[in-house]
Parts: C-alpha cells; sequence; structure tokens
C-alpha cells in the first residue's frame, strides 16, 4: 500500500512539473517566438582543460567531483556567462529574457526568439547549433 502511495504522489509531482515549467517560460515567450537552445562552442565545467589563457582548467581528475564553489569554477562560469550574454545580445535578445543559462554539464543557454534571430545566431562565433525547446 505505501509503495503505491509513493508512486502516485510521485505521479502527480511530475505532473505538475510538466504543467507548470511551460507556463513559466510562456510569461516570457511573445506569440512570434518559439524557445531555442544555443549549444555553444566552448567546453562546459566539466570538460573544461584550461586551453584559454588566464582560465585554469576545471575538468574533474578521474574519480573527482567538480566544486562549483571553486573559485576557478565561478571564474569560468563567469567567462562563459559573457560568451552566452554577447551571443545573445547580437540577435537582442536581452539578458532578462534568457530563461536559463547551462555551465557544468553543456555550455549552452535557452532563450526565446523568432526564426529571424535564430537563423541571424548561426552566424555568431562560438554559436554550435540551436535547438527548439
Amino acid at each position: 500500500m505505501r509503495r503505491k502511495y509513493f508512486s502516485l504522489l510521485g505521479l502527480i509531482v511530475i505532473m505538475a512539473m510538466l504543467i507548470a515549467l511551460p507556463g513559466f517560460a510562456q510569461g516570457k515567450v511573445k506569440s512570434d517566438q518559439k524557445v531555442h537552445i544555443v549549444i555553444m562552442a566552448q567546453d562546459p565545467v566539466i570538460a573544461y582543460d584550461g586551453d584559454v589563457d588566464g582560465y585554469k582548467a576545471t575538468k574533474p581528475g578521474k574519480g573527482d567531483k567538480i566544486n562549483p564553489n571553486s573559485a576557478h569554477v565561478k571564474k569560468y562560469v563567469k567567462f562563459l556567462e559573457k560568451k552566452h550574454d554577447k551571443a545573445a545580445r547580437s540577435v537582442a535578445v536581452k539578458e532578462s529574457e534568457v530563461i536559463y543559462d547551462y555551465f557544468y554539464s553543456l555550455n549552452a543557454f535557452a532563450a526565446p526568439m523568432t526564426e529571424a534571430q535564430v537563423e541571424e545566431i548561426y552566424k555568431q562565433p562560438g554559436v554550435v547549433l540551436v535547438l527548439e525547446d
């Protein structure tokens, strides 16, 4: 009996998230836009091996974990964030319109964009792929 309770509770939580999350993003999305995930070329924190001058490697050693509070990780995350902001601004997406930034296992950001903005952002240096969310 207890197992069914947790299964039902889990299902309810998942359903609530599926209903609520699109609504959260919907407030930022205009009728001529769709949310897109823009994948950037620089390595994410988990894979960065220190090839940018002034930024030490953040890739953990074998069997180690990333320390998100490490000064090196924080500095590299800021570097990636600036790259995201530059790419977004290049197609008139404001920082406040970016829905989410990904830094640790993927270097990307999610933002609402028109088809014209998607075509333009592909032309920006450091942009690898744009996927509709």
